[in-house]
């Protein structure tokens, strides 16, 4: 007869660091806090200890407990008797754990956008073998980290990519986002995301509605294949999500480029400003008034508080649909200087570790010759993770009254336009005062819902 063991079923693991005891939800990147106990609990009924084994361990009054702990867990679907092999888990890793890893699995693309970020690292040599993110798709697991971001350059220029998705979820490792310009998007490749456990959502980037609002930047006949790619996700059963960067030639399109993610179904929708200088390129596409970025930004925002819609809008700098649905993190001059970088990093497709995808040459450390964990808690990592707001803001942005919301902005700017984490980045400096005094106001107004700090 084959024996069984009370396991956690397969869409839950076990994540751990510090005082934080997580049960993780695979499929939907939940998690449920746990007790320390409740914890150790689980991860013995993981290494295969029978269960009366575990109840050896408490005293008469803690065994009752445990036990109910157990039941109500069976009755939810988190736990099942199993005749699978006990697992391996790792045990929790010191503070701070890292939660999110941006994984840029190639150095190729496709296409040539005059914007891209990642333009440092394109098109430089080979990036990182198969092996080599084996390895640190091993490291990650041990790391109890929780989430990937597969990007690139194009991931879907990379044949063996859906292997390398494979080995983050045999590591039970939700893959997140598939970042991609959708130009390669087929039929097939649908059909391989649908099969994936994760239910990654797939972000396309998309400028314009039409090649003239589009195709200057990122070359010819890109517009109508990167729109055939995002139709087919939308649709599918695939969440499509959507990311657009304001240009001087795509601005006064967008209101209407909402209205075609919408019928679309597309679930979010991301606007951002471009991370160039404004004045490096010679069209000057990037070179907005902000004066009019704001104004198509509230027309925007006044649309979808009027339309009864699943879509979620971030437009950088003017709105956040989260931040009246769930709260913000209120910053003050001792938090950190970044709350969306503050438990992840990146690692760029050579194997060079940021502290965050955008700060391409803030080098942490290196994954070809570095374990991955010694770089997420070695001093130069550390020290942007522990830089404080009072660290680097401007003296007249102590007394500034969007200061809460923003932080003194994203240090893209200062560092790679100023050479220096202190300083401020004067577009989004501009927008979140325009947030504060006209658009804050408005949205309190029309939906009765004010912001709370979380």
């Amino acid at each position: 007869m084959t024996q069984t063991h009370l396991q956690l079923t397969d869409e839950y693991f076990l994540k751990a660091g510090g005082d934080e005891f997580v049960l993780f939800h695979f499929d939907e990147e939940e998690t449920k806090q746990l007790t320390q106990s409740q914890y150790e609990v689980l991860r013995q009924l993981q290494l295969g200890t029978p269960v009366d084994s575990v109840l050896d361990g408490f005293d008469r009054e803690s065994r009752d407990h445990v036990r109910e702990f157990l039941e109500f867990l069976r009755r939810e679907n988190v736990l099942e008797e199993s005749e699978a092999v006990p697992q391996e888990v790792p045990p929790p890793v010191d503070e701070p754990r890292l939660k999110l890893a941006h994984l840029d699995v190639t150095e190729g693309c496709n296409i040539a956008c005059t914007h891209c970020y990642q333009e440092p690292y394109l098109h430089q040599g080979e990036g990182l073998s198969i092996d080599q993110i084996r390895r640190i798709v091993n490291e990650l697991y041990w790391m109890n980290v929780e989430s990937v971001i597969v990007s690139g350059g194009e991931p879907l220029t990379r044949p063996d990519l859906f292997e390398i998705i494979d080995l983050i979820e045999q590591r039970y490792i939700r893959v997140q986002d598939i970042l991609t310009n959708g130009m390669l998007i087929t039929e097939e490749t649908i059909e391989k995301i649908r099969s994936l456990r994760s239910s990654p959502n797939i972000v396309v980037s998309l400028n314009g509605l039409t090649p003239d609002s589009d195709d200057e930047i990122r070359g010819q006949g890109t517009n109508e294949a990167c729109k055939r790619g995002l139709e087919r996700v939308a649709d599918s059963d695939i969440e499509a999500h959507v990311c657009s960067v304001a240009t001087t030639v795509n601005l006064e399109e967008l209101p209407e480029m909402y209205e075609y993610l919408m019928d679309l179904g597309v679930k979010r929708w991301r606007v951002g400003l471009a991370q160039v200088e404004p004045d490096t390129t010679e069209e000057g596409h990037f070179d907005i008034d902000l004066d009019e970025y704001q104004s198509v930004s509230r027309e925007i925002v006044e649309k979808h508080l009027e339309t009864e819609t699943d879509m979620r809008i971030n437009i950088e700098g003017i709105f956040k649909e989260e931040v009246f649905e769930f709260g913000y993190s209120k910053y003050e001059p001792d938090s950190i200087i970044c709350r969306y970088n503050e438990r992840s990093c990146c690692v760029k497709p050579d194997g060079t570790v940021t502290p965050c995808t955008l700060l391409h040459d803030y080098e942490c450390g290196d994954v070809t010759d570095e374990q991955l964990e010694d770089v997420w808690t070695g001093d130069t990592m550390r020290e942007f993770k522990q830089t404080t707001v009072s660290e680097v803001i401007p003296e007249d942005c102590r007394t500034c009254d969007a200061l809460e919301y923003c932080g003194g902005g994203c240090r893209w700017w200062s560092w790679n336009v100023d050479d220096t984490l202190a300083g401020r980045d004067p577009r989004f400096c501009q927008n979140m005062q325009y947030f504060v005094d006209e658009i804050l106001p408005m949205v309190e107004e029309r939906t009765e819902t004010k912001p709370t700090p979380l």
